[in-house]
């Protein structure tokens, strides 16, 4: 027999809830920005899923994710995780862009820049209408939410590494750059990546350090929309024609504008 609407209502207001609860005590823990290196586990996989990653380095206020930057003698790493859902479906709908860029300010060598993921209106605005709804049952649906997902999060924006000529490479290139991010049933998104020292190399300064800059995008990028300009997305009214909802605009305005923060990071040694 099917649960009833208001059963996985209950479940989800629950499991939601308990990982605020738990989310929330481990943010308050961590530092803003992570400036220290680390060296990635032994069995890391670009899979989408933190299980092997023991605690995030740090959590942005500004951007609301927790992150850990890594690396190992033949990549480096980010991993990023989003805990509420509004800050989930920003990243959804226009992605993160990573950014790498000497620690310098006098070095002119060319940053580097990774984005992902990147997908049409059509393909996120479902899978962001079932992360809303609060009816949505993350336990039966995940399944398909994660297959809608990758299906038609295939591609990486890349800039700034002279080995690709290509801005934009699928998720399957042959250049060793890899990107997988998932959901689970708790409405949590994790996103990791992977991108081979030699593409690194360049920006690393002396002393092993480089600069980074972690950005969501936010949904303006995605539909290649200017920042500020007027549209019919930030109209919202309640109570009728004509009478705006200040926090509903104000979170419209937070999902359509990107929000970005940086910081230093030095390679770790095993």
């Amino acid at each position: 027999m099917k649960r009833s609407i208001i059963q996985v209502i209950k479940k989800n207001i629950a499991v939601s809830l308990l990982a605020a609860i738990y989310f929330t005590a481990n943010a308050q823990k961590l530092p803003a920005i992570q400036n220290t290196g680390l060296y990635a586990p032994a069995d890391i996989k670009i899979d989408g899923k933190p299980t092997e990653w023991k605690q995030f380095q740090a959590y942005n206020k500004t951007t609301h994710i927790f992150y850990t930057i890594a690396n190992d003698a033949n990549n480096l790493y980010l991993i990023v995780q989003a805990t509420e859902i509004p800050d989930v479906q920003k990243i959804i709908a226009g992605g993160i862009t990573l950014t790498i860029k000497s620690a310098d300010k006098n070095n002119t060598t060319v940053p580097l820049a990774i984005g992902f993921p990147r997908m049409y209106a059509k393909d996120f605005a479902p899978i962001n209408s079932k992360i809303k709804n609060e009816q949505t049952d993350m336990a039966a649906e995940l399944p398909g939410i994660n297959k809608q997902f990758t299906d038609n999060a295939q591609f990486i924006q890349v800039a700034g590494i002279k080995e690709v000529t290509d801005s934009v490479i699928s998720v399957y290139n042959e250049q060793g750059i890899k990107a997988v991010s998932l959901l689970d049933n708790k409405k949590v998104y994790t996103y990791e990546l992977a991108i081979p020292l030699k593409y690194v190399h360049q920006v690393i300064g002396s002393d092993g350090a480089f600069a980074y800059n972690i950005k969501l995008n936010g949904r303006l990028n995605a539909l290649k929309m200017p920042a500020g300009s007027v549209n019919v997305m930030k109209v919202v009214v309640v109570g009728g024609y004509g009478t705006p909802d200040p926090a509903a605009i104000a979170a419209m305005h937070d999902l359509n504008e990107p929000t970005d923060f940086s910081g230093t990071y030095t390679m770790a040694k095993k």
